[in-house]
């Protein structure tokens, strides 16, 4: 078992959003992401009560060899090709890029054998507060949230007359 304030941090990495997510970036962020992972895995040995959990020890060594071989080729793919944009190759056309903003990728573990879900809190609630500042909302989904929103209140405006000819004309007939 770890230490709770172990399970509330966040562990992953940040990926730099002034750069383009190439397929190759993330690739290669991915790999970051998993050795820092083993890596991690690897100071849970060094602990001081290591040797006293030998049950223990032989998850770690299970979550080693699963990050090593199952982990870390799927993540490349996921993030590689279901994220990755290509490289933007004509600077000076920012209304025609496609592209989004990867900020990182964070791992999260939902207990669902143990009932203690591990490094929850860091990724949803202190990462996203940190990257809330980051966010802004484009001109055009601006123009497109007042029209909507315009449509709304007239929506209510007709119903409210409706409403209240619907009475006056149950009254009247009355």
């Amino acid at each position: 078992r770890l230490q709770p304030e172990l399970l509330s941090r966040r562990l992953g990495g940040r990926f730099d959003l002034r750069s383009r997510p190439t397929p190759e970036e993330l690739n290669s962020h991915s790999d970051r992401l998993c050795d820092a992972f083993e890596d991690w895995v690897y100071r849970l040995y060094g602990r001081d009560d290591a040797l006293a959990q030998q049950r223990g020890n032989r998850k770690l060594y299970e979550l080693i060899s699963r990050i090593r071989h199952e982990l870390k080729p799927r993540l490349r793919i996921v993030l590689g090709e279901a994220f990755g944009c290509e490289p933007n190759t004509q600077p000076g056309t920012p209304q025609r890029d496609r592209s989004f903003f990867f900020s990182g990728c964070y791992f999260v573990a939902s207990g669902a054998t143990t009932g203690q879900p591990a490094f929850v809190k860091g990724v949803l609630k202190d990462k996203l507060e940190e990257e809330q500042s980051q966010v802004e909302w484009t001109d055009a989904a601006l123009r497109r949230h007042t029209y909507f929103r315009l449509f709304a209140i007239v929506g209510w405006i007709v119903t409210g007359i409706l409403a209240i000819l619907l009475l006056v004309n149950l009254l009247g007939s009355a």
